[in-house]
């Protein structure tokens, strides 16, 4: 039963620091464990995580197919353990793994917009959770983004005021940090995007007063939570867009208009290369790191 649960915690410290193979095999020995001891809650629960480890692997390495399979097999688990917002949540990140393997944006959106419709309605039951109400904000957000690619601006009106004020009642009921700075980003999204509108009606006047409630919004964010929010994002292997005060221009970026990542994860230099730059093989991107840290 001790060597169980060790193996149990060496497979989320594994996890944490983005090891997802080894967090696997460490979830898998301590499932076996837990089934000899017929701890069937503990086995499942192993089970499923051993499945999420593999996924985020696959998915690290842009093998998104995979990936799908195998946080649908974890969704079975977690459902089987009557674990129903771990099994939506898992489920959440297959329906992403698909939409992925969608080249065209605008149908990645669709597919992913569809398949999120289906889920909602499946796991109705647990509406009032964090997952689901985070889910469904989201949700309302693609919505946006959908529309306002298709230049439907007063559809993607609506979904963008839907999902920042869905976001504060959000904030309101979990106070979490996450919901108040979604609700913060998105409300000036919708105040830029009346601006837009504005613009293309001529009214400058109006257009400037949107625009200058959208920089009110903003302005309403902590910088320090915001610098607490980019660093956490970092730390997940998250890669930021960073854009800040006056514009610049060189041959490399000087800290106005930045791309930044965590070096820590051994794929984020073919992650950049892919998904952000572009590139071949034989043509990386060049970082450029602080001095000491090379």
């Amino acid at each position: 039963k001790e060597k169980a649960f060790s193996l149990e915690e060496k497979a989320k410290e594994l996890r944490k620091e983005g090891n997802f193979l080894e967090a696997a095999k460490f979830h898998l020995g301590a499932s076996k464990l837990f089934g000899k001891m017929k701890y069937l809650k503990n086995q499942k629960w192993n089970l499923a995580n051993y499945f999420c480890c593999k996924a985020d692997y696959y998915c690290s390495n842009q093998e998104f197919e995979i990936a799908r399979k195998n946080f649908l097999y974890a969704e079975k688990f977690f459902l089987s353990m009557g674990l129903k917002e771990s099994a939506f949540y898992v489920a959440s990140k297959a329906i992403s793994m698909e939409s992925k393997q969608i080249k065209d944006k605008v149908e990645s959106l669709n597919r992913f917009i569809e398949l999120m419709e289906i889920l909602l309605e499946k796991y109705k039951d647990i509406s009032n959770t964090k997952t689901y109400i985070n889910n469904k904000i989201f949700y309302y957000y693609l919505k946006f983004k959908l529309y306002k690619k298709q230049g439907n601006y007063e559809l993607a009106k609506f979904w963008i005021e839907k999902s920042y004020k869905e976001s504060f009642k959000a904030f309101q009921i979990f106070k979490l940090e996450y919901f108040l700075k979604n609700a913060i980003f998105r409300e000036h999204h919708y105040w830029n995007l009346n601006a837009k509108i504005q613009e293309a009606r001529k009214d400058f006047l109006k257009a400037a007063e949107f625009y200058k409630k959208s920089a009110e919004v903003i302005e309403k964010f902590d910088k320090d939570k915001f610098l607490d929010v980019v660093a956490n994002a970092l730390n997940d292997g998250k890669v930021i867009g960073w854009f800040w005060d006056r514009f610049e221009f060189g041959p490399r970026a000087l800290g106005h208009r930045s791309i930044i990542a965590n070096p820590a994860y051994p794929n984020m230099k073919d992650i950049i290369n892919k998904k952000i730059k572009f590139r071949e093989e034989f043509r990386p991107f060049a970082p450029s790191v602080l001095e000491g840290f090379e």
